[in-house]
């Protein structure tokens, strides 16, 4: 438009509008200007990051936390997987804001965040880059087992009133020292199994076997006795060696 260029209508009550350089109105000679542009709001950015690095077993915590640019806008952040929410949305305090979820699927999950101002005049709206997780399934645990600390007596074979071998070993967890209960031992001497019987309250495991003197007996006198648990799905097998004496009374282990 032409600097001073006049616009004139004449008629009863002649009005006279002349549109200046620099936009200024004159209608009937009184200045008018020009309303001033509105403000455009600041652009932001949004960038999201998760923890731990995926793959993320499932029902395992992911971490999303998203970095608003810049960090003086306020407003919330909504989290997505696709286009369902992760929760409410989050305040974002100093350009941060971030959540926590376990409850991911097995499969591949598309995320993302949205910031959303308060005042949408001075701060624009963003979206991020989407950030790619796999949830994998959970293996089922390995069954662990508990070590085991098997103590002896001395095996004793008693000659009155009847000939017979006593017998007893206590059966105790390795790491908390606590005694273990109903678990079966056998006892062995002279090459064969002589008898067995279950632990007690206390760990104890006692039995007896008629003796007969026979060639086995001086094996038993010479190379002693054994006790052996064979262990379980909780606990893990043990053996103990315990010399053997002769005589007419038993002692109490």
């Amino acid at each position: 438009m032409r600097e001073n260029r006049f616009l004139t209508r004449l008629s009863s009550g002649a009005l006279v509008v002349t549109v200046t350089a620099g936009g200024v109105l004159l209608i009937d000679g009184v200045s008018h200007a020009a309303p001033p542009a509105a403000p455009q709001a600041t652009a932001t950015t949004i960038q999201l990051t998760t923890s731990p690095a995926s793959p993320v077993v499932q029902g395992s915590p992911v971490t999303l936390t998203a970095a608003v640019t810049p960090t003086t806008a306020a407003g919330t952040v909504q989290f997505k997987d696709g286009t369902s929410d992760l929760g409410g949305p989050v305040v974002a305090g100093n350009g941060t804001a971030s959540t926590s979820t376990s409850t991911l699927a097995v499969g591949s999950h598309q995320l993302t965040s949205v910031f959303t101002p308060t005042n949408p005049a001075a701060y624009g709206p963003s979206t991020s880059q989407v950030v790619t997780v796999l949830i994998t399934a959970a293996t089922a645990a390995a069954a662990t087992t508990r070590t085991t600390i098997l103590t002896q007596s001395t095996g004793s074979i008693d000659l009155l009133p009847l000939p017979k071998v006593e017998l007893a070993a206590k059966l105790t967890d390795a790491v908390t020292g606590e005694p273990v209960r109903a678990r079966r031992i056998d006892f062995y001497g002279g090459g064969q199994e002589l008898c067995q019987a279950p632990t007690d309250m206390y760990g104890w495991a006692r039995c007896s076997a008629a003796e007969n003197f026979g060639p086995q007996t001086a094996d038993e006198v010479v190379a002693g006795y054994d006790a052996v648990f064979s262990g379980d799905r909780e606990y893990d097998p043990s053996t103990q060696h315990a010399s053997a004496t002769i005589g007419t009374n038993r002692s109490q282990p």
